[in-house]
Formats: C-alpha cells, structure tokens, sequence
C-alpha cells in the first residue's frame, strides 16, 4: 500500500491531486505572504528600530521602489547566476566514517571469538 493510501486510512479521508502551481503563481503567492508580514509587523509596531533608516532611504528613494526591494528581499527571490563549466572533474565526495561493531575486539574477532571461530 503507498504511502498516501496510509496517510487516507489513517485520517479515514481522502487525499485529492492537484496540480503544481506555475513559477508566476508561487511568486504571487510568495509576494502575498511577505506584504502580510509586513502588514503583521507594522500593526504590532515591531519596525521603531529601522525608522531612521526608512526615512532617510525615503529622501533619496522613490517609496514604490524601496516597498519592491523590500519584497524582493522577503520572498528571497533567485536571481540568475552566472556558471562557468570547467573541464575538470569534480571533486569526490566524502562519505561519512562508519562506526565500528560494539564487540569487536582486534584482536580475538567478534563477541570474543578467534579468527579460527574457536572460543579464545
């Protein structure tokens, strides 16, 4: 049984498909999210702190731009980075030390034992 066939008969619903949202919808959803934030944050009055610095970003910038960066910030927007491929190859990944047995002693083998098998 799949894993959302468990999760159904677990909380006796059921679990409808739906379709991934477009770049253009996760991006207003995201703007959505930061404007209510804002909003959030202006009514509780968590922004005394930054009001010198508004202000004075406010008489040398337009509001309307300052707001749009500030979203671009809040959404953690991806811009395009430039990548450069280089013929080398990369380098190996470390894989983690495993640990070693509880009773293994170098010496006599596991659990006591001889390398033979015979009880040492």
């Amino acid at each position: 049984m799949g894993q959302l066939r468990t999760i159904e008969k677990a909380s006796k619903g059921k679990i409808h498909r739906k379709s991934i949202p477009t770049v253009a919808e996760a991006m207003e959803s995201k703007q959505q999210m930061a404007s209510e934030k804002i909003i959030q944050l202006i009514e509780e009055g968590h922004h005394s702190q930054f009001k010198q610095t508004a202000s004075e970003l406010l008489d040398q910038y337009d509001s309307v731009a300052l707001v749009s960066v500030a979203l671009k910030l809040l959404t953690k927007e991806q811009t395009d980075a430039a990548i450069q491929l280089t013929v080398e190859a990369p380098l190996p990944s470390k894989k983690p030390e495993r640990k070693a047995r509880r009773n293994y002693n170098e010496n006599k083998g596991f659990a006591g034992r001889s390398r033979k098998g015979k009880r040492g």
